[in-house]
């Protein structure tokens, strides 16, 4: 049996002083080169390996590499318009990184893609609940909202689809379908040693999640989506667990 080896996110090279100070800000979660990162895992035994990168692709999208490759582009392809009802502002990536140059970030707890559909689970998205719940420790969130996400483990517990929900496991990878906006987002969901008001203090143009905890602050890019950088406190807990019955495959 194959098992998903990699996850990727690609946005295309547009902007090489973005690139290079974005690349630099992600650093601080894994290990770079001049365009990409890649992450590290809480623990080296664990798939898949996720990582971001700057390529000379035409469009943003994401890879998938198990037993063949997948490709997912991350667009609006509906034809439709919707803009957000949240209220947030954008700011420049310069101006972010000054604000969070004195923040201690613990750890990148998961990174993903939001693609817009008016109604239920995106196309896409049921195409990988297919294909890769086989190769993956992947679950559906069990709740029913169509938020996905693929849990890191070894290639013992993907081929058993048995784990033991008492190790750190990071990052994850999520997959959302969404319906109230038709601009897709790829964000990354980080922890820092400050508590929710303090957070909100610091990027008050931030749209503040009070039921999670974290604040989704948007970075202006010139990719066609929104890039959201989601700051939480969540300590040393990870609360994976609380998808055990929504595993698949």
């Amino acid at each position: 049996m194959k098992i998903l080896q990699s996850v990727t996110i690609c946005l295309p090279k547009k902007d090489q002083d973005f690139e290079v100070k974005f690349i630099h800000f992600l650093g601080k979660f894994g290990t770079t080169d001049q365009n990409s990162v890649s992450f590290t895992s809480s623990d080296e035994s664990y798939y898949p390996k996720s990582s971001f990168k700057f390529e000379g692709c035409e469009k943003p999208r994401a890879i998938f590499k198990g037993s063949e490759k997948i490709e997912i582009e991350i667009i609006n392809k509906t034809g439709k318009e919707k803009k957000s009802p949240l209220a947030y502002t954008p700011i420049k990536l310069d101006d972010f990184l000054k604000r969070v140059k004195n923040l201690n970030f613990e750890f990148l707890d998961h990174i993903g893609f939001d693609l817009f559909w008016p109604c239920g689970a995106h196309p896409e998205q049921i195409k990988l609940r297919n294909l890769l719940s086989k190769e993956s420790l992947y679950y559906r969130y069990p709740t029913g909202e169509n938020w996905d996400f693929i849990i890191p483990g070894t290639q013992e517990e993907i081929k058993a689809k048995e784990l033991d929900y008492k190790p750190i496991r990071r990052p994850k990878f999520e997959i959302v379908s969404l319906d109230y906006t038709s601009t897709p987002i790829i964000q990354f969901d980080m922890s820092v040693n400050e508590n929710f008001e303090q957070i909100r203090e610091i990027f008050p143009e931030g749209y503040p999640d009070k039921f999670l905890k974290n604040v989704w602050v948007y970075i202006e890019n010139p990719y066609g989506l929104f890039i959201s950088i989601v700051i939480g406190h969540r300590g040393k807990a990870d609360w994976y667990r609380y998808l055990k019955k929504g595993l698949i495959g």
